[in-house]
């Protein structure tokens, strides 16, 4: 629960920081998953106890859990990265990714569900 204190401003600022970069990210999936997994993946290997965890974090006399931590970071990262783009590249060269700009200007809620979802 304290974690999830702790963790909560940083997907918050994630999400408000979203629209000053230019990230499309409709539903704040990276904001939320991403940003918070991060976080909270770092500050496992901080807090970590034997008791919870069954190992101890770098507060508990264990620096190099906050290491390997810090490694599977960037492992998970880039797994992530470079899975999407694969499948992202097969389905552009496949079936498409992008509906055409009409159906994009009219809005996809008209042409995919017949109505908009909210008003602009």
């Amino acid at each position: 629960m304290i974690f999830g204190l702790v963790v909560s401003p940083f997907c918050y600022g994630a999400a408000k920081l979203k629209p000053y970069i230019g990230i499309d990210d409709t539903l704040d999936s990276f904001a939320l998953h991403g940003v918070g997994g991060v976080v909270g993946a770092f500050m496992l290997g901080l807090f970590a106890t034997k008791n919870v965890n069954g190992f101890d974090g770098a507060f508990y006399d264990n620096p190099p859990l906050l290491g390997w931590q810090m490694v599977a970071i960037v492992v998970a990262a880039s797994f992530s990265f470079f899975s999407t783009l694969l499948i992202m590249l097969l389905l552009k060269y496949t079936v498409g990714i992008r509906v055409s700009e009409e159906i994009e200007k009219e809005g996809i809620d008209i042409s995919e569900h017949g109505g908009k979802s909210y008003e602009h």
